[in-house]
């Protein structure tokens, strides 16, 4: 699991599966005070992504080998605010 801090210009929070086993499921966690949105790319932005509200999980379970990133609307998101992301891959 890792934890990652999002910022208002779009933050990496996944890099692409470079491993031979193909993710399975990715869990993400908004524990942070403000919405998050996620994308499959640095241009994600609140307005064309998928929303995760304070304290909500976003589950991702099918061809989950790319990049994701995630960007919030207000600056106030970063302290303390906390994005967990966790990845099973296949087998597991």
């Amino acid at each position: 699991m890792a934890n990652v801090a999002v910022a208002t210009a779009a933050t990496q929070i996944l890099a692409a599966n470079t491993n031979v086993a193909q993710r399975s499921a990715v869990v993400i966690q908004n524990l942070g005070p403000n919405a998050i949105t996620i994308g499959v790319d640095n241009t994600v932005t609140t307005a064309n992504g998928i929303t995760v509200p304070t304290n909500g999980v976003l589950t991702l379970t099918a061809g989950i080998n790319g990049t994701l990133f995630a960007i919030a609307a207000t600056a106030n998101q970063v302290s303390p605010a906390d994005t967990r992301i966790l990845v099973e891959t296949a087998g597991q």
